[in-house]
């Protein structure tokens, strides 16, 4: 699961550190990245998380990491997630943009990404060390106008 991103797996005591520490923060927490478990409907268990945070002061702008366990993985959970995300950024809350990244080498997250409509901005070589070695980094990015096209729907007015 961590292959193509930083950090490790975490025991059960650091979990629950993380949990408690990150139950205060609210999406609006300036320079705070707002967790959501990815949860299956049948047994509640989580399989994973999506983080979302603001990245830019007027907060038209998000950018979102996705992380879903490996023996959940190519089910279809990501996807949903991502939609489900993209959806709640462009309809509920009106964003101007989102973006995500991702290791060079993960194609599973390039085709979970260009699935949900997401198009690639740009790569940045060798940006990263990880584990080790030099890695490239991918961005994409999805605006309103976008997302409303894909959806076949009228985009969404800026703010004044």
């Amino acid at each position: 699961m961590f292959r193509y991103s930083e950090g490790s797996p975490l025991g059960e005591e650091q979990v629950i550190q993380w949990l408690e520490a990150d139950k205060a923060v609210k999406l609006a927490t300036p320079d705070a990245a707002f967790c959501l478990a990815i949860q299956l409907q049948t047994d509640g268990k989580v399989i994973g998380y999506i983080s979302l945070k603001f990245i830019d002061n007027l907060r038209q702008q998000a950018s979102f990491d996705i992380v879903v366990g490996r023996s959940f993985q190519g089910q279809g959970f990501g996807t949903e997630a991502v939609n489900a995300l993209l959806y709640f950024c462009f309809e509920t809350i009106a964003l101007h943009r989102v973006t995500s990244s991702f290791d060079k080498r993960d194609v599973s997250a390039r085709r979970l990404f260009e699935k949900a409509g997401m198009r690639s901005e740009g790569e940045f070589l060798k940006d990263r060390f990880l584990n080790g070695a030099w890695v490239d980094t991918v961005w994409l990015a999805m605006l309103s106008e976008e997302y409303a096209k894909s959806r076949n729907r009228a985009p969404l007015r800026s703010p004044a």
